[in-house]
């Protein structure tokens, strides 16, 4: 007996939300041929009494649509209109089927969720990645002592396949910060002024390097100050502690100023190096030297982000542990529930 054969009758929307000239309803489970049955009505002639996967029907079920039949139900593709797609799986609900959403009819292992996360891949790297894990990453993938070593590597890269990489530009005002930002995204995200204080709140921007997506999250100022602005600045400070990487921004015409409490992960980068230098530069030897304005040293800037977000990066075809959704966050291995860990990488 076929699996799909023992589980609920349920009705799925298969296509995405939305007009559209085709949508697909899907029917799965130990009533849905009877279902069919009653509901379609062919073109020409009856419906034959054994269906096989492959066959495709014309007929009528409220409008016109074709009847495919799959090895674990049917599929009904009709007109796009979203009102036709709801009379559809109305029909169905009123003789006794579960309307679910389509990810209740994926397999819960590693290549089910994979399925799940590549809707939502924010780049064409990432998805690659994820269609490597859905067609087969994890087959045969052997536990020994280097390969749970490899995948400790790969975790955090699997933790960003949908979710980008936050990466927080902080520093004193008018270091170059927004400008950065602006300069790195291609376009003017964050405004831009010589006053200090402009920038009060957190201002993401998605963008994508070498196809890793990263959130760059542009942040207030940070002095001595009161009011609302003092609330931007904790607000920078607290953010501090939440992103994947802090990049301090130093500009080469003002006196440098560093954080108070040094973030966990932190590169440097010394922004207007196109004026004339207002200290000694050689303070901060290991700094990225850049000019938002002029483009100067970006590409090498960029370069260096990617390096410290992703050191290690997945051969075409390798296992990848996924990180999950927020409410379970474990690693997906095969044979196992979404949320379970990978031994050894609790």
């Amino acid at each position: 007996m076929n699996r799909a054969d023992e589980l609920p009758t349920q009705a799925c929307v298969l296509t995405p939300t939305g007009h559209g000239a085709i949508a697909a309803v899907g029917v799965r489970g130990e009533g849905a041929e009877r279902l069919v049955r009653k509901l379609f009505r062919r073109m020409k002639g009856e419906l034959p009494a054994r269906l096989l996967a492959g066959q495709r029907y014309l007929g009528w079920l409220g409008d016109e649509v074709v009847l495919f039949v799959k090895d674990d139900g049917f599929e009904i593709h009709g007109h796009g209109g979203e009102q036709v797609v709801v009379y559809l799986l109305r029909q169905f609900e009123r003789l006794g089927a579960q309307v679910a959403p389509w990810t209740a009819w994926l397999p819960t292992d590693v290549e089910g969720l994979a399925q799940r996360l590549l809707t939502q891949a924010p780049t064409a790297r990432t998805a690659g990645i994820l269609l490597d894990q859905w067609q087969g990453a994890w087959r045969d993938v052997e536990m020994t002592p280097a390969r749970i070593e490899r995948l400790r590597q790969l975790a955090d890269v699997g933790r960003h396949l949908v979710t980008p990489w936050r990466v927080l530009l902080a520093g004193a005002p008018n270091v170059g910060k927004s400008s950065l930002v602006n300069a790195l995204a291609g376009f003017e995200r964050c405004v831009v002024h010589d006053q200090p204080g402009t920038t009060r709140d957190l201002v993401g921007t998605a963008i994508a390097l070498e196809g890793w997506p990263i959130e760059l999250i542009d942040s207030a100022g940070q002095r001595a100050t009161s009011g609302v602005e003092e609330a931007g600045v904790e607000l920078a400070r607290q953010a501090m502690a939440e992103a994947d990487l802090c990049v301090w921004v130093l500009a080469g015409d003002l006196a440098p100023s560093f954080p108070e409490e040094t973030p966990s992960r932190v590169i440097y980068v010394l922004n207007k190096v196109d004026l004339a230098p207002g200290w000694d530069w050689g303070q901060v030897p290991g700094a990225y030297r850049v000019s938002a304005q002029s483009g100067f040293g970006l590409a090498e800037f960029a370069a260096a982000l990617v390096a410290e977000l992703v050191p290690f990066a997945p051969e075409p075809g390798e296992a990848v542990p996924l990180g999950v959704f927020a409410e379970s966050p474990g690693m997906a291995i095969p044979g196992e529930a979404p949320g379970a860990s990978l031994p050894g990488l609790e």
